[in-house]
């Protein structure tokens, strides 16, 4: 408490287990909890917090709650796997065909093709990269999505392609370099080759495996070949790509790992389980208790408005607690709901 009967709160978090932007979102959220519970604002849905459960509180912040009320979600019975294509999506597809058209433009602007090369000494099948790949298409609908535009109905249409018939949902090319400048013309062209994908039918992913001098025939990349990973981004965007990559090397551990022992371990685990249930998960990051902590920590702080801290402190006065008492009993009020 400041000189001046303010109140403020700082919360401090583990870096380890908490992103900065949780951090912000828990704050917000605590703080208008706080003024759910002590405010004297009309304009703010207050709680009696003698008489009501704490379940009657709400963490849905004011904007999220207006930004929810203007998303309206209509899927018509008989559809199942195709939509209207998003706002965005049908800006690129737009943009491309006025100012970028594939059959007169020598240029692509919406290519996005990241370089991955493998750490020293590592070996990877080729083999295995392509079921993993394959296993994360599948896995995210929108990587084997295709943008079309329906003349019946008059709009622009995106459909989840489907993968029953074990046909892969990406184009697969093999080339070799010898030069840093070979390697740099190949990415270019992913870059730039309008030719490189077909939104119409759903070739929305590229996977490039790029040798050093030779294109061996034992099916394996070394540490001095070079993977190039390419999508539309009409379906993907840079912030995707660390997902991407996290569920690549998931993929592809798990394809090389044996999982006789692996199944029979989760079938027991999983005997009985309620696996509809949902878990509620109090951390970005999971660490196991052996693991090396690096001590940082990410911190915010909110102030009280005068009239919220005048609110808590008369509160405190009437029922005889301590603030700090009532200040932990807030946020342990917030932690359980």
């Amino acid at each position: 408490m400041s000189n001046d009967d303010m109140l403020s709160c700082h919360l401090v978090c583990s870096h380890d287990l908490f992103e900065d932007m949780t951090v912000t979102k828990i704050a917000r959220r605590f703080q208008y909890l706080i003024e759910q519970l002590f405010s004297m604002d009309s304009n703010i849905n207050q709680t009696d917090i003698l008489v009501s459960p704490i379940t009657k509180l709400s963490l849905v912040l004011p904007e999220e709650v207006y930004e929810m009320e203007r998303i309206v979600f209509c899927r018509q019975p008989d559809i199942i796997n195709e939509a209207p294509a998003s706002y965005a999506q049908a800006r690129i597809w737009l943009d491309e065909r006025i100012r970028f058209n594939s059959k007169s433009s020598q240029v692509a602007v919406y290519n996005i093709p990241f370089l991955h090369q493998l750490s020293s000494g590592g070996t990877l099948s080729i083999s295995k990269l392509r079921q993993a790949l394959q296993h994360v298409l599948i896995k995210h609908s929108a990587l084997r999505t295709s943008l079309y535009f329906d003349t019946n109905k008059n709009i622009l249409t995106q459909k989840i392609i489907d993968h029953t018939d074990n046909k892969e949902l990406f184009t697969f090319i093999e080339s070799t370099f010898e030069t840093d400048e070979d390697l740099n013309k190949i990415i270019y062209n992913e870059r730039g080759n309008p030719n490189n994908f077909n939104l119409m039918i759903g070739i929305v992913c590229r996977c490039h495996v790029v040798y050093y001098k030779n294109i061996f025939q034992n099916g394996i990349i070394c540490e001095k070949d070079a993977l190039v990973f390419n999508f539309h981004h009409a379906v993907f965007d840079f912030p995707s790509m660390k997902m991407f990559r996290q569920n690549l090397d998931y993929a592809v551990a798990e394809q090389q790992m044996p999982m006789t022992v692996t199944n029979a371990f989760w079938l027991d685990a999983l005997h009985n389980y309620e696996i509809d249930r949902s878990l509620q998960l109090s951390f970005d990051r999971h660490r196991v208790s052996d693991e090396h902590r690096t001590g940082r920590e990410t911190s915010i702080s909110f102030q009280f408005d005068k009239d919220l801290s005048k609110a808590f402190l008369i509160y405190a006065s009437i029922y005889n607690i301590k603030l700090e008492y009532l200040a932990l009993a807030s946020y342990y009020t917030f932690y359980l709901n």
